[in-house]
């Protein structure tokens, strides 16, 4: 454990599956859980990786670096990935702009989403200007009236993504 994880970074760079993507971000490792099952020690870890990159690529990765060590995946969810210029994306990306009367660019990340569990879902979320990384958080936080404006963003999104 403390050759591979015990002040690692969280990328997994010790493993050598810290791969990074300049749209789709940086893997990042998380969840992690150490403990004795009958009488045999288990490391479990949640990873998200961006796209580009496969789980066998890092299940090899990790394999190879692992020497004998049994690794199993228990589940997977590969990234998502849409064109920015899909229609889906365009008419969210047009929601939020009607809305805020800002400039909508599409950001992606490798962070987990139900969207990943059904097949053609965007991911599609609230983050606005000066909120970068108050999400997932302990004691998680939004205004009220950013609470309104998302409100009145899906509620657009749903009437056109319906005439799609």
């Amino acid at each position: 454990m403390t050759q591979y994880f015990i002040g690692a970074k969280n990328t997994g760079d010790w493993l050598g599956i810290d791969f990074s993507h300049p749209e789709y971000g940086v893997m990042e490792m998380r969840g992690y859980k150490l403990g004795i099952c009958d009488g045999t020690s288990y490391f479990e870890a949640s990873l998200s990786y961006p796209a580009g990159h496969g789980i066998q690529e890092i299940l090899e990765r990790i394999r190879e670096k692992a020497e004998g060590l049994e690794v199993t995946l228990e589940q997977n969810y590969d990234p998502v990935v849409f064109d920015k210029d899909s229609p889906m994306v365009q008419a969210l990306t047009g929601c939020y702009e009607a809305v805020t009367k800002e400039e909508g660019t599409p950001v992606t990340t490798t962070g987990g989403t139900y969207a990943k569990a059904m097949p053609g879902i965007v991911p599609f979320g609230p983050s606005f200007a000066g909120q970068k990384g108050i999400g997932h958080n302990p004691n998680e936080w939004m205004k009220v009236e950013d609470l309104m404006k998302n409100a009145r963003i899906y509620a657009l999104a749903l009437y056109r993504l319906g005439r799609l």
